[in-house]
């Protein structure tokens, strides 16, 4: 805008954003101080978290000791004991940071990390096994019909399962999204083994394995929660079409903008494959879809408020948002279990990924705010009116009902009437004029030939 029509444009997120920039001044925003993580999310998660970092430790120490037990080849140029080493310090850091968030009561964050501490110590584990087996092939291949078979079962479960509340659609919704996770992951193996890219193939095994486990986790945790708002397939349907249109709208005005100021943007991207995943899903995976959407419009949206960069106030403004819409999902009596997991696994981001961490309190907010949309989606006042009772006024007070009808009759074949009359009165005017074109005094050429003899 500047280089071509010498306007400087200046982004901001709403109209607080805007105030702020050009006075200095704000308007006073409510905030709530409700606890965002209650004892039933408590309660709920703490258990889910104790076991999955015990399963992360010892997998940890298992595969510490068969590494160490391995003949594993290192010479130029793949050096593949270097590469498996890495992985093994990386889940130790996943499970450091496992167990520094349970400390802190982020049980949802603490999870999150020990998934991935179990994800790299299990792909330790297999690399280490595929290095001492004397078939290669068939171990690879035995892997990949556990995987599989176990990716099909899980999969099975979460997309065959019932959404009847706004707490059912979270916990779906969650389920569905992994387990279609999974299957991709698995997808991502099996080409990489094809391709003869064994590491790769392994890591996406352990991903797949790894990520159907955590399918029946979320299918068991609406059980913990109250039921609340009913949902129907329609009602899903549509309030998926509606996001995933207005993430789709959000992502192109994003690219219009970020364009113009020749910078580029990997939360863009993101938002991209977010969306088009949300596309092939909507129509069968609905609540999936959902979820995809939110999490795309949420990186669109910050792909503009972040042109600039990133700042602790953009983070506070965007956790306060969040935290508001929590707290307005309760007033409806809905627990927003996903926003809260989410919101929860953003502080714990902060000081690690100030990226990350805003781009989950966006997305928690956005996730309470759909919810409490559920409710009612699509209504519609036709009158300013509404709630006050019927009144039927008679236009012709003391007739009968049929002589009101009589009346009605006449008026409209005499409304008829009168149209044709006028029309028919201006054709004829139009009629009229169209021959008086030329007065009868005028002289008029017979041919462009002539009118030029005269002229």
């Amino acid at each position: 805008a500047m280089q071509k029509y010498g306007i400087e444009v200046t982004e901001v997120t709403d109209i607080n954003d805007a105030l702020l920039y050009m006075t200095g001044h704000m308007f006073n925003v409510s905030t709530s101080d409700h606890q965002i993580t209650t004892e039933n999310y408590f309660d709920t998660m703490k258990p889910l978290a104790d076991g999955l970092l015990l399963e992360a430790n010892i997998s940890y120490q298992n595969a510490s000791r068969i590494f160490g037990n391995s003949n594993i080849p290192n010479s130029y140029p793949l050096y593949y004991k270097n590469q498996i080493e890495k992985i093994l310090v990386r889940g130790k850091e996943s499970l450091d940071n496992a167990e520094y968030t349970y400390q802190n009561k982020h049980y949802y964050s603490s999870t999150s990390k020990s998934f991935q501490a179990l994800i790299n110590s299990e792909f330790v584990t297999y690399a280490c096994h595929y290095f001492n087996s004397d078939d290669k092939d068939e171990y690879i291949t035995s892997l990949l019909n556990v995987a599989s078979s176990r990716v099909e079962d899980e999969s099975k479960e979460a997309k065959n399962a019932d959404i009847i509340d706004l707490t059912s659609v979270q916990c779906v919704g969650a389920a569905q999204k992994r387990a279609l996770d999974a299957e991709t992951q698995l997808e991502s193996a099996i080409q990489s083994y094809q391709n003869g890219d064994t590491l790769n193939a392994l890591y996406g095994i352990a991903f797949a394995l790894e990520r159907s486990k955590s399918i029946g986790w979320w299918l068991s945790i609406s059980s913990k929660f109250e039921d609340y708002g009913k949902v129907n397939d329609t009602l899903l349907q549509n309030v998926a079409e509606k996001y995933l249109d207005s993430a789709e709208q959000a992502r192109i005005y994003s690219s219009i903008v970020i364009l113009e100021t020749g910078k580029t943007s990997s939360l863009l991207s993101d938002a991209e494959n977010l969306i088009n995943e949300a596309k092939n899903e909507v129509n069968n995976y609905p609540a999936s879809a959902l979820f995809k959407s939110l999490e795309g419009l949420a990186k669109a949206n910050l792909a503009i408020e972040l042109i600039e960069g990133i700042s602790n106030e953009k983070i506070e403004r965007t956790m306060e948002k969040a935290n508001t819409a929590i707290g307005e999902s309760r007033n409806f009596g809905i627990e927003p279990i996903l926003a809260v997991s989410y919101y929860e696994y953003a502080q714990s981001l902060e000081n690690e990924s100030p990226n990350d961490a805003i781009v989950y309190y966006k997305y928690a907010g956005l996730i309470a705010g759909a919810l409490r949309f559920m409710m009612e989606p699509f209504e519609r006042k036709t009158s300013r009116f509404v709630g006050v009772p019927e009144t039927h006024i008679p236009i012709f007070p003391g007739l009968s009902t049929a002589n009101m009808q009589m009346c009605y009759y006449m008026i409209i074949v005499g409304t008829i009437c009168v149209t044709l009359a006028v029309l028919i009165g201006f054709i004829g005017i139009a009629a009229r004029k169209q021959k008086n074109i030329f007065s009868s005094g005028d002289w008029i050429p017979r041919s462009v030939k002539e009118y030029y003899k005269k002229y």
